[in-house]
């Protein structure tokens, strides 16, 4: 049985921007120490063999990605297998990528036209942070290995295994899914790919939600980035997506035709429906409660437990010996209550190994707040017992140590915690 994928804890919104700009920090302190290397190679003409300013990205990425995604989970105390499943049933399920991709390749292709003929929306000149990206896309197979494979595997442990497991925990999935997706967005530092950015981050949210397996997130995002490649190799020729009509320049804009729109809006449908037909709803973001343990029986809960003790059993200075006409044999109503807290205790001692330490520590939080609230009613409590027959017969000493006072209540509850 796999193992189940919980939200991340205490982690708000604030957390998650620190978390995105230390990734930024992160990954740009990673990619210029990984070019000093890269300069240093040069100097021995081993640049070609390592492929380049791709690589010195590729490098950089995956060590901000080690770092920080260490730093949160150490923090949150969960395994590396706490971000999401590698596997992914059904095996035929990446199939549906292939309608949702196809769409979002044909969006995207029509963003493009409409910035070319509304050069008024093309913010990319101002917002565009990676001038150089599209050169690191096209250095031979460094190039696609980074778009389809690093890139991808990196983003979806960040913003799907953390991120969105950290709004999960605060958030119903629609809510956390639309913050996520913004997120993502906005991290791409790019006007131009925000729309689409977008749509994928939403997509793969829900695809997270569902399945919570981040491999298949990886294929459908390597998947996706991989459309820019595929464009040339495409058996028809569509004008405004891969054909320009004879005689306009290549920088005027061209929309697609209807059809071919309304096309790429059906193969997105076609795809989400696919992937929601060939999964389900996954169990609760947040762990189960420890289950209660089984109520003591009635009968047992009426009778009070016997005094048993015998002469020649009595702790000396504690507790006087009992009678000499009184049997020391368990009577079956004490019998009974043995048996009961017995069963008590082997239910309590089996919830407190499957709890987690997060929820062991919550209970015990609340256990000592109950305890400094109810100060009134232990005293109350404590002086009943003390006025027993039983507790009568105590010697002074044995009264004082079971005497509730402040102190006492307040030690209790500070040990507890």
């Amino acid at each position: 049985m796999s193992r189940p994928i919980y939200a991340l804890p205490r982690f708000g919104l604030l957390a998650i921007f620190v978390l995105m700009l230390g990734a930024l920090v992160a990954e740009f302190v990673a990619t210029f120490a990984a070019g000093v290397v890269y300069k240093l190679l040069a100097l021995f003409g081993a640049v070609s063999v390592f492929g380049g300013e791709a690589t010195v990205a590729i490098i950089g990425k995956l060590l901000a990605c080690a770092l920080v995604v260490g730093i949160v989970l150490r923090l949150a105390r969960q395994p590396w297998a706490a971000l999401g499943r590698v596997g992914f049933r059904p095996w035929i399920l990446p199939i549906a990528f292939f309608p949702l991709v196809a769409g979002v390749i044909v969006f995207l292709s029509e963003i493009d036209n409409f910035l070319r003929a509304f050069p008024a929306f093309d913010l990319r000149g101002g917002s565009d942070f990676s001038p150089a990206f599209e050169r690191l896309l096209g250095s031979a197979w460094t190039g696609p290995l980074l778009a389809i494979v690093v890139g991808p595997l990196v983003e979806e442990l960040v913003f799907r295994g953390v991120i969105l497991r950290a709004l999960l925990a605060r958030w119903r999935p629609g809510v956390a899914i639309a913050i996520s997706a913004v997120l993502f967005a906005v991290m791409h530092l790019n006007f131009a790919q925000a729309p689409v950015a977008l749509l994928l981050g939403a997509t793969l949210g829900w695809l997270y939600v569902r399945t919570r397996s981040l491999g298949l997130c990886v294929i459908l995002h390597g998947l996706n980035n991989s459309s820019p490649y595929l464009g040339d190799f495409l058996p028809f020729k569509v004008i405004g997506f891969n054909d320009t009509p004879a005689g306009v320049p290549e920088t005027v804009a061209v929309f697609h035709p209807w059809w071919f729109d309304l096309t790429g809006l059906l193969l997105f449908a076609v795809g989400l429906r696919l992937i929601a037909g060939l999964t389900r709803d996954a169990a609760p973001w947040t762990p189960p409660l420890a289950p209660e343990p089984p109520p003591l029986p009635a009968t047992a809960a009426a009778t009070p437990p016997p005094l048993l003790a015998s002469a020649h059993g009595a702790i000396p200075g504690c507790q006087p010996a009992a009678p000499a006409g009184l049997s020391p044999r368990m009577s079956a109503e004490l019998a009974a209550l043995v048996t009961s807290l017995a069963q008590r205790a082997r239910a309590a001692s089996l919830v407190l190994a499957t709890t987690p330490a997060a929820a062991k520590n919550a209970a015990l939080a609340k256990l000592a707040d109950l305890i400094d609230a109810s100060h009134a009613a232990l005293f109350t409590a404590n002086l009943q017992d003390l006025a027993t027959p039983e507790a009568a017969a105590l010697t002074p000493a044995s009264r004082d140590r079971l005497t509730l006072t402040t102190a006492r209540l307040s030690h209790l509850a500070a040990s507890v915690r």
